[in-house]
């Protein structure tokens, strides 16, 4: 090979080396890769830990509604059942009371009948 082409060989070996040198630089170390990996790592494990709790807070949230919603209903059926507990005792002592005043004017009718008759 002639003095020149050497050269001009050289400068174009040099260049390409410079290049490969700085894009080398420019690549992750496997130290660095590791190192980006369990921060990754970690920083996945704060958000799944957290995501756990809020999942925890609303399964505790939900828990908490059914046994208020249960307690509701069961206060509502003591409700209904008092409720109609009063109506009965009310209609029995409508009942009693028509009752008697159906009695106090079949009487009073008789009565007048009676008087009418009398006359």
């Amino acid at each position: 090979m002639a003095n020149p082409e050497y050269e001009e060989l050289k400068r174009f070996l040099d260049q390409k080396f410079v290049q490969m040198d700085s894009r080398l630089e420019n690549m992750a170390t496997k130290q660095e890769v590791t190192r980006h990996f369990e921060e990754t790592k970690r920083y996945m494990g704060v958000l799944s830990e957290d995501l756990r709790h809020k999942i925890d807070l609303a399964v505790e949230g939900h828990q908490l509604l059914n046994q208020k919603i249960d307690n509701l209903s069961q206060e509502m059926k003591e409700g209904v059942r008092e409720t109609q507990a009063m109506i009965k005792f009310s209609y029995a002592e409508l009942d009693r009371r028509i009752t008697t005043v159906e009695s106090e004017v079949t009487s009073l009718k008789s009565r007048m009948e009676r008087l009418e008759r009398g006359r």
